[in-house]
Formats: structure tokens, sequence, C-alpha cells
């Protein structure tokens, strides 16, 4: 089974190595961010949100390269943003989670979160409209 996984992680890094340089520095920027919310997801809902679609989107990727491996890093990608990430942008964004966020005092913690949290969603969306413009076009 660990073969299996290896074999899998080696195409998605093999194929990755491929892509423009642009792309892979949206693909760091964009796993920086995302996987930064570690610093805030003790406390914060919607850190662990955006970690729950930067580990689903590293998990998914390694097990349908796994059980597809015909198929391309970028169709899997693009398939797992499309489908998982507007639903955490949907659950950060719901009006009750704006509610909360408005509610908690403004220390600075809090306002570097929220900082934190516009940049991730706006990173987010951007990639959903990519993905989004590669899936039709």
């Amino acid at each position: 089974m660990l073969e299996f996984v290896k074999g899998a992680m080696a195409a998605l890094q093999e194929e990755a190595a491929a892509y423009s340089p642009g792309v892979v520095i949206w693909m760091k920027v964009m796993a920086a961010v995302l996987f930064s919310g570690t610093l805030f997801a003790p406390v914060k809902a919607g850190a662990r949100w955006i970690l729950v679609a930067a580990l689903g989107t590293a998990f998914g990727l390694v097990l349908f390269k796994a059980l597809l491996p015909d198929t391309s890093r970028t169709a899997i990608g693009t398939t797992i943003h499309l489908v998982l990430w507007p639903v955490v942008l949907a659950m950060v964004w719901k009006p009750g989670s704006r509610r909360q966020r408005r509610e908690v005092p403004q220390s600075a913690f809090h306002r570097t979160y929220t900082v934190w949290l516009v940049a991730a969603s706006a990173i987010m969306a951007v990639s959903i409209l990519l993905d989004l413009k590669a899936a039709l076009g």
C-alpha cells in the first residue's frame, strides 16, 4: 500500500515539475497561505475550514492519482477545487460566520486573522475562477 501512495506522489511531483514557472509560484503561494492557517486553527473556525480545503486537496490529489494513474494532476486538482473549495468558502463566509467575526473583540490577533482569512479566501476564489476557465476551455 505504501508503494502505491509513493508512486502516486512521485507521479504528481513529476507532472508539477513540467508546469510553467508562473504556475509553480502560484501553487507555492497557495500552499503557503492556506497551510499558514495552522496558526489560527486552534481558535478560529474559518482557519479550520481553510485547512480542510488544503488538506482535502493534498489528500485527494494523492488518492485519485493512485486510483486513476492516467488522469492528469491538473484534471484532478481542478475537479477537487471546483467541488470542495466553493463549499469551504460558503462555510467561511456564511452570514452567521461573518456575524460571529464582527462580535469578537478586535485584538491584534483577530485583525491579523481577518487579513489572513480575506487573503486565503481571495486566493481560493481566484484559483476557482482559473480552474473553471480551464475546465470550460
